[in-house]
């Protein structure tokens, strides 16, 4: 009768053990999906900033070339 409760509290054992990796890995599953969506923030804001002064080297460029060719103009 004893090895069969031990069985049985060896298997309550396993079990538990079990469904607290399960937790564990759930809960690692959880924080780099966290993470994910942290990074692709972060990248979208880098995308953002990236075209932002794409523009702004375009207007500068614009703005040169106009200068450019008003003082070729006055020589």
């Amino acid at each position: 009768m004893l090895e069969v409760d031990s069985g049985i509290k060896k298997d309550e054992a396993c079990g538990q053990l079990a469904i607290s990796k399960n937790k564990s890995y759930e809960a690692e599953i959880a924080a780099l999906k966290n993470q994910n969506a942290a990074l692709q923030m972060k990248i979208q804001a880098l995308e953002n900033y990236r075209q932002a002064k794409h523009k702004e080297y375009a207007e500068l460029e614009t703005i040169y070339k106009k200068l450019k060719a008003k003082h070729s103009n006055c020589r």
